[in-house]
């Protein structure tokens, strides 16, 4: 059931743009987010270890890191969101 009804304006003010879009569809919504933080990062030893790469301490880091491990042409992305 969509919740246009009772998703006013003034509520739509509690919640990030973004994840709130993301319960958008079809010119309704559907529902709201929860919980739109990240409490973990999970990466690949193996991988990590091959490109002689630490694991980020930082969002800079995290970027630099994802840089070197996307190869595109090879349709591989180091991570997603």
């Amino acid at each position: 059931m969509a919740i246009d009804n009772f998703l006013t304006n003034e509520l739509k003010k509690d919640f990030l743009e973004a994840p709130l879009k993301y319960n958008y569809y079809d010119n309704h919504y559907w529902g709201v987010p929860q919980v739109t933080d990240c409490l973990a990062l999970f990466y690949n030893k193996k991988i990590f270890k091959k490109a002689n790469l630490n694991v980020p301490k930082n969002v800079n880091e995290l970027v630099e890191i994802g840089k070197k491990l996307t190869n595109e042409k090879e349709n591989k992305y180091a991570f997603f969101l």
